[in-house]
């Protein structure tokens, strides 16, 4: 069985013979891989800093930053905004050969910040949550064109043979969603379901990842179809509850959580979570794919012994 039949039966529930990994730095030892969106061509982006969508980024050592500047600052912006350049054939092109490369794989494409993030990125977040009681015209036009682009782009992704999406949208807190429930499935949760369909349509399979407490949107998110959910921080969801809820109803993606256990805890903590995940969350049909080595940031910071162990800890676990 290889990487990539492997990953296909954990999100299908198909008994796979192990429990796959993920690896966010050393990405071809994973069963499963995650390439990012690829900037096309012949965008010349003319101001240091400024992306394809027009937005404007100040760089903050080695995260990703924050825009300084947004497109899109009234609804008269929107007669002059450039799209990006979609092509889709000339972007995918050289993602497509390293794809052709790697058919024992289960590769995904990241559509990266993507959805709400996007357009807090396109208009300034304090704006964007405004334009919700004061501009809906104008909220829901940006909404239009973030939706459109990523649907191309998932189409692209599609040429290109990818096995799936995943979404980075982080919707929570540290304490609760940024928007009420009732406001997330009202202006969201149609354009997410959109999505999913066409990914379903194309073959492919529905990824999403929110950090924070997203507790209140995980229920949506499983009805919308979506196959596989990520958290960074399983243990401020609460772990049994999500568990004892949505096992056996979407597959999990999961790091050992990497604000507590991963940065707090010792090396055999690590291993003892990383057992536990899979133990909590997967079963011998399947249902978990784990993630034992993060970003670069989070091996400089918690250590490569913490990674080892947690690599260790899933790799023990034999249902």
């Amino acid at each position: 069985m290889n990487s990539k039949e492997l990953v296909r039966r954990a999100i299908e529930f198909d008994y796979p013979e192990r429990i796959p990994l993920r690896y966010c730095t050393n990405i071809e030892k994973g069963d499963l891989v995650i390439l990012p969106t690829p900037e096309h061509p012949d965008f010349s982006p003319g101001d240091p800093g400024l992306d394809e969508w027009g937005c404007l980024w100040k760089k903050m050592g080695e995260d990703i930053g924050q825009v300084i500047q947004y497109p899109i600052s009234c609804i008269e912006d929107l007669s002059k905004y450039k799209l990006p350049i979609l092509d889709i054939e000339k972007r995918f092109k050289e993602i497509k050969e390293k794809i052709s490369l790697t058919q024992n794989r289960f590769v995904v494409g990241d559509m990266q910040t993507s959805g709400f993030n996007r357009m807090t990125f396109l208009r300034g977040f304090d704006s964007l949550l405004c334009d919700i009681y004061t501009d809906r015209e104008l909220f829901n036009k940006i909404g239009d064109i973030v939706f459109f682009v990523e649907e191309e782009l998932i189409k692209g992704w599609h040429y290109a043979g990818a096995s799936g999406i995943i979404f980075k949208d982080d919707w929570g807190t540290q304490e609760n969603l940024i928007v009420s429930p009732k406001m997330w499935k009202e202006l969201f949760m149609p354009r997410y379901k959109k999505q999913v369909d066409l990914i379903h349509r194309l073959g492919m399979k529905a990824m999403f990842h929110s950090c924070g407490k997203v507790n209140a949107i995980i229920g949506p998110i499983v009805e919308i179809g979506f196959d596989v959910f990520n958290s960074n921080q399983i243990e401020l969801l609460g772990m049994q509850e999500i568990a004892d809820e949505y096992t056996g109803k979407t597959c999990f993606l999961l790091p050992v959580d990497i604000q507590r256990t991963l940065m707090e805890g010792s090396i055999e903590d690590v291993r003892n979570m990383a057992i536990r995940l899979a133990k909590t969350f997967g079963s011998s049909v399947g249902g978990f794919i784990g993630v034992p080595e993060l970003g670069s940031h989070e091996i400089a910071v918690a250590g490569a012994d913490k990674m080892k162990a947690a690599e260790e800890g899933f790799l023990s676990v034999k249902y």
